[in-house]
Parts: structure tokens; sequence; C-alpha cells
């Protein structure tokens, strides 16, 4: 069995007697503190930074612990977290964050319930391979994302430079756990057609400690890379109708030729060199 570990705010965890004690005396079925803690551990891992909220679905929760809309029912009822008053069905869910008076540092406890790890994985391999339909075409960057790990040294970086900024830092941490845990997460973007994942959604700072297969990672980043792909319509647009859905617009793209005139040569030069962000700003001013 691997290891697993779950998150705790610590102004959570210093009140966490009390708060096993109350939920006993709320008669949930099967009662155990390991699922308390994780129902926790799950709103703090899939809090994000730029909203500061955790966007849920109740039957991602239930998938992952057993009866857990009563668990959260009763740490809503507490005051330990707090949800949004709205959902959208079929768009978004309710938004939940920890309260203001349980803010705090995250700790990371190891998660000694095997039969809650067990069903923790199978929950997570179900939900992988419902969206398997929709990764098609990027099965390398699964094959390799599978293989992520993090290197340790990620934490006494963190604790070092964001101990007094906890909001990075349980950013940062709560990246790394899922990642630890392999609680990998992957779609392709229907509007952009972009491949979203541990790795991309990753914090720039801990991406040195990435590693697949124990190597390092390196990251190469092309300029002004939709100019640059998008020269492709212009040179030599009949090689790429392939990737059209459309096929009227797969047959324009075979049949298309754009002349080269000045204009069009112009754009696909400095999209090559990287600098037409460059010469649109120069001639804005």
């Amino acid at each position: 069995m691997k290891s697993y570990y779950t998150l705790i705010p610590e102004k959570v965890y210093a009140d966490i007697d009390r708060l096993d004690e109350s939920f006993k005396q709320l008669s949930i079925h099967g009662y155990k503190l390991s699922n308390l803690m994780e129902i926790i551990s799950i709103v703090a891992c899939h809090t994000r930074k730029d909203v500061k909220t955790s966007q849920l679905q109740m039957t991602y929760i239930n998938k992952l612990v057993p009866s857990g809309q009563h668990y959260m029912k009763g740490l809503l009822e507490l005051g330990i977290i707090e949800r949004s008053d709205f959902y959208t069905p079929g768009s978004a869910s309710f938004q939940y964050r920890f309260s203001d008076d349980y803010q705090s540092k995250y700790l990371s406890f190891p998660l000694k319930d095997n039969k809650l790890i067990y069903r923790i994985e199978n929950a997570q391999a179900g939900l992988r391979k419902k969206t398997s339909g929709s990764i098609r075409g990027v099965s390398e960057q699964t094959k390799y994302l599978k293989q992520l790990s993090i290197d340790p040294g990620y934490y006494s970086f963190i604790e070092a430079t964001y101990t007094d900024d906890v909001e990075r830092f349980n950013a940062y941490q709560a990246s790394a756990t899922r990642i630890i845990n392999q609680d990998f997460f992957y779609s392709v973007d229907s509007t952009s057609g972009r491949f979203h994942s541990n790795l991309s959604n990753m914090p720039k700072d801990l991406r040195p400690f990435a590693r697949i297969q124990g190597e390092s990672l390196v990251n190469l980043d092309i300029k002004n890379s939709q100019p640059y792909l998008s020269t492709k319509i212009l040179t030599d647009p009949g090689s790429i109708a392939f990737l059209a859905k459309d096929p009227a617009l797969a047959m324009l793209l075979k049949e298309l030729k754009v002349p080269h005139k000045q204009d069009v040569e112009t754009y696909i030069s400095l999209a090559i060199s990287g600098q037409i962000y460059e010469f649109i700003m120069q001639k804005c001013l």
C-alpha cells in the first residue's frame, strides 16, 4: 500500500479532539476520524490560490469518503468550513473554504486507514478512466504524468521561503501533496485544446522539484507561440487539414493558397523571430 497524506490547517488540527467528539454525536454511519480528516484534506488540496476556494461536487466527495456529505454538513454546521450560496447545475459546483477562524498553515499527516486509501485509489482510477475519452491524442503526456514525483527537498524550500506567506505556502503544499498521493488529474480544454494537469497547474517555484523517473524536468517556452504556429496556415495549410474537426474547414485548408505579399512575409518573419508582439507595441505607441 502506497503512502498517502492528508493536509489539515493548523488551527483545525489544534481543535481535532473536540471535533472528533462532536462528530461522534452526529450518528454518521461508520464514523471514523480518518474519514473526517480526509474530507478536511479534500478541501485543503483543492483550494485554488486565485479564487481561494475549492470547487467540489458532492458526488466526487462521496466517491472518496463514505457518507462524505454528512461529514461536510457537520463541518459547515460547526463553522469550520463555509460554502458559497449557489451553484450552477452542469456548470459550476458549490465552492468551499475554511472559515477565517481556521485559516492557517497546512500540516501534513500520513493516512493510516488502508481501507480508506484503497477506496480513494479506486475512486481516482475510475475518475481518470471516465475522462480518458476526452484526452485522445495526448497519450504521451498522460503516460509521463503518471510517473511524476516530487523531490522531498521541496518542503525545506517552501518552509524557508514562504513561512510568513501562509496562502502561498498552502498552495505549494497542496500541489506537492496531490503529486505525492498520486492524485493525478488531466483534461484537454475544449476551447483552446490546452492540456491541463498537475504539472501545468504547478506553481512556478515548485517545478524545479518535479521529477519523472527521478530526472529533473526541462522547460521550453516558445516565444509568441500562437502567432508562430499560425504561420503553418500561411506556408503549408494542407499539412494541418487533418487537425480540423469541421470537414468544410479541412477542405478549405487543403485548397488554400496564400499569396506571399509583403505583409504576409513580414508577419511570418516577425513570428518566427519572436518579435511580433514588440513590433505591434511599437506601432501602437
